[in-house]
């Protein structure tokens, strides 16, 4: 709490749905990535489509597309209107209609889950043979008993 300021309920709503608001664009980012990577790149416009969703609501409260300045000592800059109050449960609506749509490609899609069936996984003789490093090795077999 900053000179013992304490914001009005309504500026902690507004930080936390741009806070949340901007989750959503960094999860559709990577997932966007994450199937052009995969080969599977009408997945990644199609992401790449609802983090415009997202951006233009961000925009609409902020100002901003990318840095959004929302916080301010005890509070928050801008308010939202009734509006916008309406836009932004129009636009989460879709988010969460075609998030639901991503989870069942992701999931069920043949082509997509046999292009990431098997992949990431070395056994301890390929990461010597191919000089493979991590910070922290990940634990395999059981959990708390590494194999290897």
């Amino acid at each position: 709490m900053v000179m013992e300021l304490v914001p009005p309920r309504r500026g902690l709503y507004i930080r936390y749905l741009v806070s949340e608001l901007e989750r959503v664009h960094s999860h559709l980012l990577w997932l966007g990535i994450a199937g052009h990577e995969a080969g599977f790149d009408s997945f990644f416009m199609y992401t790449w489509r609802d983090r415009e969703v997202v951006m233009d609501l961000l925009e609409m409260i902020s100002g901003n597309r990318v840095h959004y300045a929302m916080n301010a000592i005890g509070g928050v800059r801008r308010d939202v209107d009734d509006a916008q109050r309406q836009k932004i449960l129009d636009g989460v609506a879709i988010l969460r209609k075609r998030s639901e749509y991503y989870f069942h490609v992701g999931a069920n899609e043949p082509s997509f889950v046999a292009r990431l069936a098997g992949v990431g996984r070395l056994t301890k003789e390929q990461a010597i043979a191919l000089c493979a490093v991590a910070l922290r090795p990940a634990p395999r077999g059981r959990p708390g008993r590494p194999e290897g």
